[in-house]
C-alpha cells in the first residue's frame, strides 16, 4: 500500500514578479489594452478608440472655439486662454484654477434635482467648496 501525503499537481503559471515603479511608456499600452477590454463591456480595437479620441478632441475644440468668439465679441480686450485637460471635472477644474492663480472661475449648473445631484455629484458644488477665488455658477435658463 502507497501513502498519498503529497496534493496531486497542479497547473501552476509562473508571473514576473510586478516592478516596483513601472515607467510611463510600459503603463500606456497597459492603460489603452485595459480601456479596450472594459469600454462599454465590448473589446473595441486601438482604431476605434483612437478615432473616438480624436473626435473627442475635434469636438473640444469646437466648443472652445466658439467659447472664445462669444467672450471677444462681448468684449475685445478679455484675455482668453483655451486649454483641454482630461479627469474628473469637479478635480481638474479645482487643479487648473489653483495652477493659474485665476481671478474668477464661471461654471454652469444642469440644475439636477437632490436625486440626480447625489448619485452624480455637482461639479459647481464641489469647486464652490474648493476654491480659493471667487466662482460665478450659471444657472440654465431652462
Amino acid at each position: 500500500m502507497v501513502s498519498t501525503n503529497t496534493p496531486p499537481q497542479s497547473r501552476r503559471h509562473s508571473l514576473p514578479p510586478p516592478r516596483q515603479n513601472p515607467s510611463p511608456r510600459l503603463l500606456r499600452p497597459r492603460l489603452r489594452r485595459f480601456i479596450e477590454l472594459i469600454l462599454a463591456g465590448y473589446l473595441f480595437s486601438s482604431s476605434i478608440i483612437t478615432s473616438m479620441e480624436r473626435y473627442a478632441k475635434e469636438v473640444a475644440e469646437k466648443v472652445l472655439e466658439k467659447a472664445s468668439t462669444l467672450c471677444t465679441d462681448f468684449n475685445s480686450e478679455l484675455k482668453v486662454e483655451k486649454m483641454v485637460e482630461n479627469g474628473d471635472p469637479r478635480d481638474v477644474i479645482c487643479e487648473v484654477a489653483a495652477r493659474l492663480k485665476v481671478d474668477l472661475v464661471v461654471v454652469g449648473s444642469h440644475g439636477y434635482g437632490p436625486i440626480k445631484r447625489a448619485f452624480l455629484g455637482s461639479v459647481s458644488s464641489q469647486c464652490a467648496q474648493t476654491l480659493k477665488c471667487p466662482i460665478l455658477i450659471v444657472k440654465n435658463p431652462n
